[in-house]
Order: structure tokens, then C-alpha cells, then sequence
């Protein structure tokens, strides 16, 4: 009885369902596992159209404060990097800490820092709020991630990451829409308490449906490696978000101190048996590639984000309402093709989904070379609209694809690096395209449009070249369970796992 037991465990363990030998968390039903991913969801909408929804708020922020325009960037600039600092550190606690109480005590981090925003009396105030928020939404993110790959089977997983994705990629695009609306109707503390609502009731939810779902142990922090991390992602981030506006002193310094600090961080975890973050994932090929991919993929997707509404107002002569609005098809596009790219995913693979994805980002940066300030709103639109459809194809599948070779044990470790580079690149991104942009108008945007549509140029190549596995591996992988592992593994899948 107990062999019988153990060959299907053993069978069942690509279904992702039993979690780990080792581990204090036994099974997710169907029902629940669908519950956390609602959770998930709605989580990650909330922390990511915090992430840009300020941008078009910051005028009476500035204003009620009496503060410098410089002064007032930190604003958003400080969300993005202290989440850069959070995500390496989410992978040690979310081996460290049992899931339920750390994801919940994320999600109270960043209600009580939505709290400070709301009630801010000062600039410090304020500030101190978007750090907290950023530690909660660096750290919802990731283990958001992480619990998904976990309690989901491989054949599925591409479908659920594409609705992950979707809350992922759409929110932060019709953020500076919804923030400049109810900045200028209610006042824009009223985005963070819309936003807190929406998290209050979040909690409420996870309280009820989520469970220990990951493995832990108990590990020490390694506080070298932690500070090495901080250095590196923080150091990047800060340095070149501050070399945006032109040369100085202390980006370079900055840069330089977090190039340094990275290559001091992977000699240190080359040599630690435990590490804090296991740089040993990047000899998975799949795991390399698909991060490579993905930087090239996010200097395409967040760059135009901020430029795209640059040329609508200053090339062409349109409001910053106009603007935000131009970018709403791209986002309903967006919406619709997360769950489809997944879809197809678990269809037939990676490859060709990221062969189409690439091409069509490439040709829609091309056109963007072409713009003029003559050209019709619903055109610049429509070629948006091209750009985020081929984006969503990509986005998604490529993290599955990536992440999908990594040992059960490595998960954490892969997920976090994944989303630091990302986040990191994304910083580059916006940097490097303002810069190209500068004050040229529509001639800096056909400018910074050629390096994107370089970008996916070599995006396509990539997809090309070395994307070369499909997925027909998990659709293997469920008709070689026996009959008898299913009927010996069906009494422990109707356990539900204890809050």
C-alpha cells in the first residue's frame, strides 16, 4: 500500500500537485487552486497600476506640496527601485516563510503604505508610503508567480500565466489614464484609496483560500548577499534612471557601484551551498535564452510606454487626456491576448507563438519609425495596438518556457532573477528611449522607434534561432500516467490543504 502510494506520488509530480517530500504542504484541489489564482489576479492589478498610475497625477501632487519637479519624480522613481531591491529577497522568504501568513503580510505591507500615501501630510510622507507599496507589490508579484508554477500542472500552466500576465501587463497601461481622471475629479489621493479597497478586499480573500502551498526550511539569510543584491539591482536602477536627464556624477557613480556589486553578488553565491539567490538556474539553456529574450522584450514594451505619449502631446499637439486615451486599445488588446498567447502556449509551444509575437512587435516599431505629426490618431493607434497584441504573445510564454526546465527546488530562485532582470530592464528601457527622444519631438520618437524596432529586430532572431523546444512535453508527460497512479493518487487530490 504504501509503494503503491509512492509510484503515484512519483507519477503525479510534473501535475505539480504534490508539492514536495520534504515539504509541510500536501494538496490543492481544483476549486481552490482556481480560487488562489482569482486572488493572484486581483492582487496584481492592484500593486501594478500603482506602478505607473501616478505618472499622470504628479502636477498637483507637486503643486500641493510646493515641491520641485525633481523632488516629485522620486515619486514614481522609488517604487521602482525598491521593488528592483524586494524581488531577489521574495525568493529567500518565500523558501523561508510558510505562504499563507508571508503572502498575507505582503498584502498588509502594502495597505498600511497605501494608508501613508492616502493620509500623507508631507512629502517624506508620501514617499515612505511608496516604499512600502513596493515592498509589497515586489513581493506579491514574485511569490504570485511562484505559488502558480507550483499548484498548477505543466499542461496548464501556459494558460494560467497568460490570465496572470494579463493583470500583469494591461493594469499599468490604463493606470495613467485612470490616475489623471481621478486626479483631476476627486483629487488624487483618491487613487490610493480606490487602490486600498481593492487590496482590503484582496486580503479578506487570501485569508479564506490561500494555504501553505510552497516548501520551506529552515534557511539562514545570507546578509552579505542580501546587501550585495541591494547594491547591484538598486545601484543599476537608480544609476541609469538618474543618467535619463543627461550626465551626472552620482548615476555613473551609482551605475557603477551596481555593475560591481553584481559581479561580487554571483562570485559569492558561486561559493556559498545554500545561496541566497542560485545563480546555478543559467546553466538551464531554456532558462538563459528565455532570459535574454526577455530583456530584449521589455526594452521594446516599456520604452514606447513613455514615449508614444510624449509624441501625442508634444509632436502632435494633443492633450495628455488624448494621449492616455491613445493608448487604450493597446490595452484592451492586451487584455484579450494574454489568455490566448497562453493558450496556445499549451497547444503547440513555445517557438512559433514567439516567432509570430517577435514579428509582429518588429513591424509595428518599424511603422512607428514612420510617424508624422500628420498622421491620424486611430492609425498611431491601431500600430499600438499591433505592438502590444505581438507583446502579449511573447510575454507570458516565454516566462513559462524559461522557467519550465528549472528543478521544483530552483523555481524561486529562477522566477525572482527573471523578474529583477526584467525590472532592471524596464528601467534601462525608459532611460534609453527618453534619452534618444530628448526634446526632438516627432523626430526623436522616429529615432528611439528605430532602436525598438533594432530591439525586436534581434528579439526575432533569438525566437528564430534558438527558441527551438515546443511544449509537446507536458501533453507526453500526461499520457504516460497510468491508470493506476491516477486511481492511487485520486484520494490525496480531493484533500484540501490546511489553512
Amino acid at each position: 500500500m504504501s509503494t503503491s502510494k509512492s509510484t503515484a506520488c512519483q507519477s503525479m509530480r510534473d501535475d505539480q500537485t504534490d508539492i514536495n517530500a520534504n515539504a509541510a504542504a500536501v494538496t490543492v484541489t481544483p476549486r481552490r487552486r482556481m480560487l488562489i489564482l482569482i486572488n493572484i489576479i486581483l492582487c496584481c492589478i492592484a500593486s501594478s497600476l500603482l506602478s505607473t498610475a501616478l505618472s499622470t497625477a504628479l502636477p498637483p501632487i507637486i503643486s500641493e506640496f510646493g515641491i520641485a519637479v525633481g523632488t516629485g519624480q522620486w515619486i514614481t522613481s522609488i517604487y521602482s527601485l525598491v521593488m528592483a531591491v524586494m524581488i531577489p529577497m521574495t525568493a529567500f522568504l518565500a523558501k523561508r516563510v510558510p505562504t499563507k501568513p508571508f503572502y498575507i503580510g505582503v498584502i498588509g505591507v502594502f495597505l498600511f503604505g497605501t494608508t501613508l500615501c492616502m493620509c500623507a501630510p508631507n512629502i517624506q510622507t508620501l514617499l515612505l508610503g511608496r516604499a512600502l507599496q513596493a515592498i509589497g507589490g515586489g513581493a506579491i508579484t514574485t511569490v504570485g508567480q511562484i505559488v502558480l508554477f507550483t499548484i498548477f500542472p505543466i499542461a496548464q500552466r501556459g494558460t494560467i500565466m497568460g490570465w496572470y500576465g494579463l493583470a500583469l501587463s494591461a493594469a499599468p497601461v490604463v493606470a495613467p489614464t485612470l490616475g489623471g481622471i481621478l486626479a483631476d475629479t476627486t483629487g488624487w489621493r483618491s487613487i490610493f484609496a480606490l487602490t486600498g479597497a481593492g487590496m482590503l478586499l484582496a486580503l479578506v480573500f487570501a485569508a479564506a483560500v490561500f494555504a501553505n502551498v510552497l516548501p520551506t526550511s529552515r534557511i539562514r539569510l545570507d546578509m552579505p548577499s542580501f546587501l550585495l543584491t541591494a547594491i547591484a539591482f538598486g545601484g543599476v536602477t537608480y544609476g541609469i534612471g538618474t543618467l535619463t536627464g543627461g550626465f551626472d556624477r552620482v548615476g555613473c557613480a551609482a551605475l557603477v557601484l551596481g555593475v560591481i556589486g553584481a559581479v561580487l553578488f554571483v562570485r559569492r553565491q558561486l561559493r556559498l551551498e545554500t545561496p541566497f539567490l542560485d545563480v546555478h538556474v543559467f546553466q538551464s539553456y531554456r532558462f538563459r535564452i528565455g532570459v535574454i529574450a526577455a530583456c530584449l522584450l521589455y526594452l521594446v514594451m516599456i520604452g514606447p510606454m513613455t514615449t508614444i505619449p510624449l509624441a501625442v502631446q508634444d509632436g502632435m499637439g494633443f492633450v495628455a487626456t488624448v494621449s492616455g486615451l491613445m493608448l487604450l486599445p493597446g490595452s484592451l488588446c492586451s487584455i484579450v491576448m494574454n489568455p490566448i498567447g497562453g493558450a496556445l502556449f499549451d497547444r503547440i509551444g513555445a517557438r512559433r507563438i514567439a516567432i509570430v509575437g517577435s514579428a509582429l512587435t518588429l513591424a509595428s516599431m518599424v511603422a512607428l519609425v514612420f510617424m508624422q505629426s500628420t498622421t491620424s490618431l486611430a492609425m498611431f493607434a491601431g500600430i499600438n495596438a499591433v505592438r502590444t497584441i505581438g507583446i502579449s504573445l511573447v510575454l507570458m510564454p516565454l516566462l513559462t518556457w524559461s522557467v519550465s526546465e528549472l528543478d521544483e527546488s530552483k523555481t524561486a530562485d529562477g522566477t525572482s532573477l527573471f523578474n529583477a532582470m526584467a525590472q532592471m530592464m524596464g528601467a534601462v528601457s525608459t532611460a534609453v528611449f527618453a534619452g534618444i527622444m530628448g526634446n526632438r519631438g516627432m523626430t526623436g520618437f522616429n529615432l528611439s522607434s528605430a532602436f525598438g524596432a533594432l530591439c525586436a529586430l534581434v528579439l526575432l532572431i533569438v525566437a528564430v534561432v534558438f527558441i527551438r523546444n515546443r511544449r509537446a512535453d507536458a501533453a507526453a508527460t500526461a499520457d504516460e500516467i497510468s491508470d493506476d497512479a491516477i486511481d492511487a493518487a485520486q484520494p490525496v487530490e480531493q484533500l484540501e490543504v490546511a489553512s
